[in-house]
């Protein structure tokens, strides 16, 4: 099951984008994805905010998006 896009735009308020980071973290706990190190969830946050695609060779942006409709992601691992 995957949760709710953010469709709310949290760029213009540091705190608002902090707390949908910190929400994000919660949500993949929920889905038993465990995101390290924490601030991979923020990085998603804000390129949801940005509205671009983070490229990465990190595993954990592949779990967050799979619970986080809202974050498109481009690995380059595969």
């Amino acid at each position: 099951m995957r949760s709710s896009g953010r469709s709310a735009r949290t760029g213009e308020d540091p705190l608002a984008s902090r707390e949908a980071a910190a929400r994000i973290d919660l949500d993949c706990r929920r889905h038993g994805v465990t995101v390290r190190p924490g601030f991979d969830c923020l990085i998603a946050q804000s390129a949801i905010d940005a509205d671009l695609i983070p490229l990465h060779h990190d595993r954990d942006f592949g779990r967050i998006a799979s619970v986080v409709p809202a974050l498109r992601q481009k690995s380059f691992l595969h």
